[in-house]
């Protein structure tokens, strides 16, 4: 399993990489949007932890441009975002009902991530 972190704080991106190594799982940080869209053109991962407040474009326009380039989002996504206005869950839920398979709002504790992660592929992996 290939899982893709796309956020800016590179304390939090290798906090969780580290979360992820314990869990045995391969991962890779971006820190830019154009970073993630270089990532998943060349290999799309099997899950995207999103934060949507990025520098350049935020989260929903990765999202955005990854349907343009590939025709959709063949991978779950967990969003990350501060703000907890419920906009942002009506935008994942109009637009990407789909990849957007959970949210959660900083600051999280780690094990919350650890759980959300490995229900979201628990639930790719069963028919």
């Amino acid at each position: 399993m290939r899982i893709l972190i796309v956020e800016d704080s590179d304390e939090l991106a290798r906090l969780m990489q580290m979360m992820l190594h314990h869990m045995n799982l391969d991962s890779e940080y971006v820190c830019t949007g154009h970073g993630a869209l270089d990532y998943i053109a060349a290999q799309p991962p099997d899950l995207m932890i999103l934060d949507l407040a990025l520098p350049e474009m935020t989260g929903w326009q990765v999202l955005e441009q990854t349907e343009q380039l590939l025709g959709s989002i063949p991978f779950p996504v967990i969003v990350l975002t501060a703000q907890k206005d419920p906009t942002n869950r009506l935008i994942g839920r109009l637009h990407y009902p789909d990849p957007v398979v959970r949210y959660l709002f900083k600051p999280f504790k780690i094990n919350a991530l650890s759980a959300a992660v490995s229900e979201v592929l628990n639930l790719a992996q069963s028919p």
